[in-house]
């Protein structure tokens, strides 16, 4: 009967032990949460863990390989344990995190659902190695770009707001029937989405002044500039 743990060599072993409070274990589980992007407590037993671990939500195919990375590395380790005590088997935490990788990848040629559209959701996913999965759009819509006819200019704008005290970035592109007559950008400043679209439209009719054209066309893709008028 083995009283000591056969992979730490450090304390007496028992379930909670092995799988979980274990040096060899810790360094295991530290590179799954890592993966996935996870922050766990260490004041948890296994059996804590698992039902917390369980009831971590994210989207169906990210959820599903989480918790199929779990199962599989309390198998791992248990079976790492077993190959121990019984063959004498050689192992290293980042061997056995390799293993369970490759098995969490096998697991994901199998239909796992979808992912959701989130940088957080691609980083996981591209660090296990799996592609994506992400949502069927219901329906197509195609949109074209038509130029305008002489003697008329079209104008596109757009704005963008990025950070907690949001700054703005706008900009814009001006063209003829066929040719790109000019274009703008201006960052800085802060401002809302509104605010920033509206400042697009600004900066445009601030170039049509500066170049005196009369037949202009405005678009974007703001309901509510679109609304002013």
């Amino acid at each position: 009967m083995h009283i000591c743990c056969p992979l730490c060599r450090a304390a007496g072993e028992d379930i909670d032990h092995l799988s979980w409070d274990c040096q060899f274990a810790r360094q295991v589980w530290s590179y799954i949460f890592a993966w996935f992007h996870v922050d766990v407590t260490s004041n948890l037993d296994v059996g804590s863990f698992i039902i917390w671990a369980m009831q971590i939500q994210a989207s169906r195919q990210v959820t599903n390989l989480w918790r199929v990375g779990v199962m599989t590395t309390i198998w791992s380790i248990w079976n790492l344990r077993n190959r121990v005590v019984f063959d004498d088997a050689s192992f290293s935490a980042v061997n056995l995190t390799v293993q369970i990788k490759a098995l969490i990848l096998e697991a994901s040629r199998f239909s796992l659902g979808e992912m959701m559209n989130s940088v957080e959701e691609l980083l996981v996913l591209h660090g296990l190695g799996i592609p994506g999965n992400p949502r069927r759009s219901i329906s197509y819509v195609y949109v074209f770009w038509i130029p305008p006819p002489h003697p008329w200019h079209k104008i596109n704008i757009d704005g963008s707001i990025h950070g907690s005290l949001p700054c703005i970035h706008t900009g814009g592109i001006v063209r003829g029937n066929g040719s790109v007559m000019g274009c703008f950008h201006f960052s800085g400043g802060r401002g809302w989405a509104f605010e920033v679209e509206l400042f697009a439209l600004i900066i445009a009719l601030e170039q049509v002044v500066s170049h005196g054209w009369d037949f202009i066309w405005i678009e974007t893709d703001c309901t509510y500039i679109v609304e002013l008028f």
